[in-house]
């Protein structure tokens, strides 16, 4: 019995390190490092400061904010390396491999242990959770919480253990902290107690009041941040869907019933064409043959649930580009199924069984290879290809054209006139590899964050001017346009370079 442990350790670990080679595989160029990432740096960093934090970014809901815990775990991260995102990088792609092992104990009380080792692989190799690793952000974190939520819940029902519902609460509460979002996994919860009561176990009082009191720990901050900004949150959601009839039931977007399975299938399972429509179909012959099987149709039913919990969100989602974390974990049963699947075909032939896996292999290191060189897709940072390696080699060059001369800088940057990115390379990385830092010259939008002095009088500003534009995704045509024009009329080019997607022109005064 203890060496069976011992293997199946050995063959984890193995899945593990697996799943950590592939989320490492073009570190460091693949930083992405933008906007969002720059403010969130700020804020985390400003506790150190003994500036308290109860409420988080703003989510995409008006009036709506995430939570603010996340801020105390990066801030911690990036004391200890004095402020480089680089070390955040390396702790979130390691934090998501994890999930290997959580998707094993998941897979493992469902099922058996061999499904549980190739959804593991299947979680290593997976494009989706590679994209989620390399995301400097808060919903990065929710990838481990939502499956402790589901671990809980497996516990619960399928082994009969009370100590499912602590660690469901527990999970709950974190992926409501770290992604707002995810308040819907309440009505997932509240779903599994009503479809599986037949399955509960007998609770005790303590039991009850201990899970309480985790889930209330766990969102303590959103409970703080309602009543210190009279309920804004409660306001705003309301407000939202009383007034926007286009956000209720009849407003619903029933294609992403389709679109948003097949995405998960195209991100984790199979990306070539036609073969993801026939992984789609055989999905659901899968789920079907579940039900019709005795022994299977509660497994069945669960593995359902779970699924559409990461898919009716997206109902209210109208955008041609669904972003990835409204429901983050929701593709997690299409892998335990895929799992299954190939180890039911290996009872038949392994060689079959081990096709199968390197088709999936395959198909998300095409993808991987695709896109995760140029860091996190549009899916989950709409502006693409803002890497922290072209933004250092960018500065680099500007120091080395201005040979310690002062120089202004200047960008076209997404948000529009927003300056919070520069400004923090600026800070943590120009002003202690070089001494100092330029003046902002021109237009910088007031209450973001950022300290480089800003200064729009264009007589003021040294002789050496450097404009930035960012990479264009996200940015109308006719900024640009307008950019150009506007600096063309006091600063001529004297020489455009690229960095990525990174133009930098220096200008010199007309």
């Amino acid at each position: 019995m203890k060496s069976q442990k011992s293997e199946r350790n050995r063959y984890l670990i193995l899945i593990f390190f697996l799943a950590v080679i592939v989320r490492f595989l073009y570190f460091p160029k693949d930083i992405y490092f933008a906007y969002d990432q720059a403010r969130d740096a700020y804020v985390s960093q400003e506790i150190f400061a003994g500036d308290m934090k109860i409420q988080g970014p703003p989510a995409s809901f008006p009036g709506v904010y995430h939570g603010s815990v996340f801020y105390y775990l990066f801030g911690v991260i990036y004391y200890l390396a004095n402020g480089s995102p680089i070390l955040l990088a390396m702790f979130l792609r390691a934090y998501n491999a994890f999930g290997v092992f959580l998707i094993f104990l998941i897979s493992k009380i469902l099922f058996d242990n061999r499904t549980g080792y190739v959804a593991g692989i299947i979680y290593a190799l997976s494009f989706e959770q590679s994209q989620y690793a390399l995301f400097i952000g808060h919903p990065a974190l929710a990838v481990l919480t939502v499956f402790l939520f589901y671990y809980g819940l497996t516990k619960l029902f399928f082994e009969k253990k009370e100590s499912g519902l602590i660690i469901t609460l527990l999970g709950l509460g974190l992926s409501i902290q770290f992604h707002i979002a995810l308040i819907f996994l309440i009505a997932t919860f509240i779903a599994c107690l009503i479809v599986f009561r037949s399955r509960l176990p007998r609770i005790n009082k303590n039991t009850y009041i201990y899970s309480t009191l985790t889930f209330f720990l766990c969102t303590l901050t959103y409970t703080l941040s309602e009543f210190k900004f009279g309920f804004n949150t409660i306001k705003s959601l309301s407000d939202y869907f009383i007034f926007n009839p286009e956000n209720s039931i009849y407003g619903m977007n029933i294609k992403n019933l389709y679109l948003i399975p097949l995405r998960f299938i195209e991100h984790n399972l199979i990306s070539f064409p036609k073969l993801s429509y026939i992984t789609f179909l055989a999905t659901v012959l899968a789920l079907v043959y579940f039900l019709k099987q005795k022994k299977l149709r509660t497994i069945g039913v669960f593995l359902i649930t779970w699924l559409l919990s990461g898919v009716l969100p997206y109902l209210f989602e109208h955008s041609s580009l669904t972003i990835y974390y409204y429901t983050i974990g929701g593709s997690i049963p299409l892998l335990i199924i895929a799992a299954y699947i190939v180890t039911r075909i290996a009872k038949i032939g392994r060689i079959l069984a081990y096709g199968f896996v390197v088709v999936i292999l395959l198909s998300n290191l095409r993808l991987i290879n695709r896109y995760n060189r140029n860091g996190t897709t549009p899916s989950i940072n709409v502006q693409d290809k803002m890497l922290l390696s072209d933004e250092l080699a960018a500065i680099d060059y500007l120091y080395k054209k201005s040979d310690g001369t002062p120089y202004s800088v200047y960008a076209l940057t997404n948000p529009y006139k927003i300056n919070t990115t520069w400004s923090y390379i600026f800070e943590w990385y120009a002003r202690r590899k070089y001494g100092f830092i330029p003046v902002w010259g021109g237009d910088a939008a007031q209450g973001f964050k950022g300290n480089l002095i800003v200064n729009t009088h264009q007589s003021e500003l040294p002789d050496l001017k450097f404009t930035i534009i960012e990479p264009r995704r996200g940015i109308p045509e006719r900024l640009v346009e307008k950019f150009q024009v506007e600096e063309g009329y006091f600063w001529k080019v004297t020489e455009e370079k690229s960095f990525g997607e990174i133009i930098v022109q220096e200008r010199i005064r007309k």
